[in-house]
């Protein structure tokens, strides 16, 4: 058995949809609580969402608003905070070109797994978001919003309002009200495109930026990287859950982990420390994990999923995972 996700996106893009939810006089809050993100948390740079939670809150909200141009509220509702230091390392880019590589290679503090690409064809540039096809339908949907909020930063932050985009390719099927979204890039859409993409000339792309400033992109991107460094796709996180999955359903003591990684308790805790990884919250990450991986399943008895996933009884089991997620196991396998 192995973890069916452990890739994450930041929790503040949750903030701006719940944002977006609230504005049609619907409770963004309550939304997100059924999707285990906890909005209190979420503008915090170290909270994160498991990305197919995230994907599966987006379409929940694109469908609750009744709204087909909902992208475009929810990129209304960004901020260069939004995207944390990476924003703000796009803040002081010398260009665009440059903003762009940063993007491209810090992508992973935005959503795990995710890339950018950029490819000149002919005469006109093409920036491709790629989103892995085994993500939750919801999260690929929710690529339209990435793209109208990267949109918005760059005409309302960086104040590039004269940027001239050839086109904008969706994936997303043609709406009801695609004059919305036209009006909002200010160039032809094309719905149920084979990819996300802007299409523009390079002209703009060495423009000086009019909050360029090297030592401020330089600071951002620092703390990107150190961010980066902690996520969950590090080597050490990687490592430490396989091994406490494989243990499981005994209990994964921190002496059993280390000798399965093949060091001594005292290393590991401070290869831990070094990284800011909590043990017990890993812990309980795998056990999260692999409860709603059983429990998506659908067939399998509470009492046994409680012992796969390491409790000696259902009680603990099911206070444990309203812990993890406001909700009871019974109340997540029927939201599923």
């Amino acid at each position: 058995m192995s973890l069916k996700s452990t890739q994450t996106t930041i929790g503040s893009w949750a903030v701006s949809i719940a944002k977006a939810l609230d504005s049609y006089q619907l409770d963004g809050k309550a939304l997100a609580g059924k999707f285990h993100i906890d909005l209190e948390k979420a503008a915090a740079p170290d909270y994160r969402v498991d990305v197919n939670d995230m994907g599966r809150f987006y379409q929940a909200a694109r469908e609750k608003s009744g709204d087909s141009a909902f992208a475009l509220r929810v990129a209304e509702k960004t901020s260069p905070a939004t995207f944390h230091a990476l924003g703000f390392a796009a803040l002081a880019s010398d260009n665009l070109g440059q903003m762009i590589k940063h993007v491209q290679r810090y992508a992973a503090v935005l959503s795990e797994g995710a890339g950018i690409t950029l490819e000149k064809r002919a005469e006109q540039y093409w920036l491709t978001l790629q989103v892995p096809q085994e993500r939750a339908p919801g999260s690929h949907l929710a690529v339209e919003a990435v793209m109208a909020a990267m949109f918005y930063f760059v005409t309302h932050y960086l104040h590039l309002k004269e940027i001239s985009l050839s086109a904008v390719h969706l994936k997303t099927a043609r709406p009801k009200d695609e004059n919305n979204f036209q009006q909002f890039f200010n160039c032809t859409v094309v719905f149920a495109s084979d990819c996300d993409a802007f299409v523009f000339k390079a002209e703009g792309l060495n423009k000086k930026l009019p909050m360029a400033n090297e030592d401020v992109a330089e600071a951002s991107i620092e703390v990107v990287e150190k961010y980066l460094a902690q996520l969950s796709n590090s080597p050490l996180m990687i490592d430490l859950q396989k091994q406490i999955l494989a243990i499981l359903p005994d209990d994964p003591t921190q002496e059993e982990v280390a000798k399965k990684m093949y060091m001594s308790v005292r290393t590991l805790q401070r290869r831990l420390l070094q990284q800011d990884i909590d043990y017990r919250q890993v812990v309980d990450q795998v056990k999260f994990s692999l409860a709603k991986t059983f429990l998506e399943g659908g067939h399998k008895p509470m009492d046994q999923i409680a012992h796969l996933v390491g409790f000696s009884d259902q009680s603990s089991f099911t206070r444990a995972f309203k812990r993890w997620s406001q909700m009871t196991p019974g109340q997540f396998r029927k939201s599923r």
